[in-house]
C-alpha cells in the first residue's frame, strides 16, 4: 500500500508527524508551568499539593477565575486542571477530574466567564475610523515607524474579517490569496475550527471615497510592502530600533494595541479587548439590518446565539423618537 503513495504525501505525513511532536512537547512545557503555579498556591495557603485533596483544586479554580492573582481565560483554567491530573497520574497517584466537587465549581465559572465577555464593548464602526484617523496622522509625522502600519492593518483585518484574536496573530501568508475584488483569508484552525474546514473569509476594498482610508485591502497590502515579509507570520514583533523580529504576536498584543490607540483617540477602552472586533463588526452589521446568516458567513460563528445578542443590541437604540422626531 505504501508503495503507491507520493512523495509530497510522505512529506505531508512527515510534517504532520513533527507537528503533533511539537504540539506534545509543548503541551508537557505548560503542564511543567501550571504545576508550578498550583504549587506556589498551596505553599501560600498550607495546604497539600501532591496528593491535592479536592477541595484544593476547588479553591484553586475560584482562585483563578475570580481575579484574585490576575483573570484567566477558561482554556487555561481547563489546562491547569489537565496539568494537575497528568502530575498525579505521573506520580501514580488518583485524581478524578470530573470528581463532583471540580464539575460543579467549573460549571459556574462557565457561566460567570460567559458573563465576562458579553460586557465586552464593541469597537463600531464610528470609533474605529476615529482610531484610524489617529494613526493616520502618526503616519504622516513619521512614515518609517513600522508599528503603526502594522497596528493599522491589525485593526482592520481584525475588523473587516470578524477574527478573534488568536487567530489575527496566527494569521500566514500562506493563509492569504490576493483577488481584483480584495483578499481571501482560509485560515489553519480556529476556536470552532480545529482542523480548518471552515470556507474562507473574503475581505472586499473599499469602493467609497470617503471610505478609503479604512480599506483593509489596501493597509494590508501596504504592511506587506512595507515590511518585506513573505511568508510565515504576517504580523510581528517590533522592537524600539523599528526592526521587526521573527518573535510572534502573542494574542494579548492584540487587546493592548486596541486599547492604546482607542485611549489615545480618547475612546473610552475599559470594556474593550480583543473580542470587540467580532462584536463591533456584528453589531454594526445588525444596526445596518443584515441577517443572521449574512454575518454568520463572516463571523463564522457556529451557532446563531451570539448573533442575535448583536442584532437584539443593535435594536436597542431604533427608538420610537429617533424614527418620528427626525432627531
Amino acid at each position: 500500500m505504501t508503495e503507491n503513495i507520493g512523495f509530497e504525501k510522505l512529506s505531508k505525513l512527515a510534517e504532520d508527524n513533527e507537528k503533533l511532536n511539537t504540539r506534545a512537547e509543548n503541551t508537557l512545557i505548560a503542564y511543567k508551568k501550571d504545576w508550578k503555579d498550583f504549587e506556589d498556591f498551596c505553599k501560600r495557603y498550607k495546604v497539600g499539593s501532591l496528593p491535592a485533596s479536592y477541595e484544593t483544586v476547588r479553591n484553586y479554580l475560584v482562585y483563578l477565575s475570580q481575579g484574585i492573582k490576575r483573570d484567566y481565560k477558561l482554556n487555561t483554567i481547563k489546562r491547569r486542571i489537565a496539568s494537575i491530573t497528568y502530575t498525579h497520574n505521573q506520580n501514580k497517584l488518583p485524581f478524578d477530574s470530573k470528581d463532583p466537587i471540580i464539575a460543579k465549581q467549573m460549571e459556574s465559572i462557565k457561566r460567570n466567564l460567559k458573563g465576562k465577555l458579553e460586557q465586552t464593548a464593541p469597537l463600531l464602526f464610528d470609533d474605529l475610523k476615529k482610531i484610524i484617523d489617529l494613526i493616520d496622522i502618526e503616519i504622516e509625522k513619521n512614515s518609517k515607524k513600522l508599528i503603526n502600519f502594522r497596528d493599522k492593518a491589525i485593526i482592520l483585518i481584525g475588523w473587516f474579517g470578524a477574527f478573534r484574536r488568536s487567530e489575527i496573530v496566527g494569521l500566514r501568508i500562506e493563509n492569504i490569496e490576493i483577488n481584483p475584488q480584495g483578499i481571501s483569508i482560509k485560515l489553519d484552525k480556529s476556536k470552532t475550527d480545529q482542523e480548518g474546514v471552515l470556507e474562507a473569509k473574503g475581505i472586499e476594498k473599499v469602493e467609497y471615497l470617503e471610505n478609503l482610508p479604512y480599506c483593509p485591502v489596501k493597509s494590508f497590502t501596504n504592511w506587506l510592502n512595507l515590511s518585506g515579509i513573505r511568508s510565515g507570520k504576517i504580523f510581528r514583533q517590533i522592537d524600539t530600533s523599528n526592526k521587526i523580529v521573527h518573535d510572534d504576536l502573542s494574542d494579548k498584543a492584540i487587546s493592548l494595541i486596541i486599547k492604546n490607540w482607542a485611549g489615545k483617540a480618547l475612546i473610552s477602552n475599559n470594556k474593550l479587548s480583543g473580542h470587540s472586533f467580532r462584536a463591533g463588526f456584528a453589531t454594526e452589521l445588525a444596526k445596518r439590518g443584515a441577517t443572521e446568516s449574512e454575518i454568520m458567513k463572516t463571523t463564522q460563528h457556529k451557532s446563531p446565539d451570539m448573533v442575535r445578542k448583536y442584532i437584539r443590541d443593535s435594536e436597542t437604540m431604533k427608538t420610537a423618537a429617533k424614527k418620528y422626531m427626525k432627531l
